[in-house]
């Protein structure tokens, strides 16, 4: 995996933290390695977004520096969004210009291009500013609906 060399090249990794890792991604297997890289503590998020940016050819984008037009939001598909984690904030002509902060979930991109009509163009930001942003534009209600796609997918994957 390339993230990971990277990682180990540039000393962010512990260097004695080989197993622990492959570990860990073995017991999260249905998780993306970059997310449970963060999640257990291996790595912080603001060290390895530029990594995973560079690695997939994404612009990384502080969302604490975007300003979004609600008009762009209104013709959103909102399950989508929450669902998948994705924030829309700016649209350029035909092209709609998309927050992830998983690069690996090209089907949401591709659902939320066929959904639109629009060319979407990935970018990468924080998946905790994400949240927060996703928040703050459709409200706490926001979180709710997430919780519960989650919980209904899991019930999903269960049976």
């Amino acid at each position: 995996m390339q993230m990971l060399s990277t990682l180990r090249s540039r000393g962010l990794l512990p260097v004695d933290a080989d197993r622990s890792i492959a570990e860990a991604l073995a017991a999260n297997a249905g998780k993306p390695a970059h997310e449970m890289l963060i999640e257990k503590g291996f790595v912080k998020e603001e060290v390895l977004l530029p990594i995973l940016a560079e690695e997939f050819g994404m612009e990384l984008v502080d969302l604490t520096q975007v300003e979004i037009e609600p008009e762009l939001l209104r013709s959103m598909p909102l399950k989508l969004i929450h669902r998948k984690n994705l924030m829309p904030i700016a649209r350029d002509n035909g092209t709609l210009i998309v927050a992830t902060g998983d690069p690996t979930d090209v089907y949401a991109l591709d659902e939320l291009q066929t959904l639109t009509g629009l060319e979407v163009r990935p970018v990468l930001a924080s998946s905790r500013e994400l949240s927060r942003l996703i928040k703050s534009h459709f409200g706490v209600g926001g979180e709710t609906v997430s919780a519960i796609i989650e919980e209904r997918a899991a019930a999903a994957d269960g049976v």
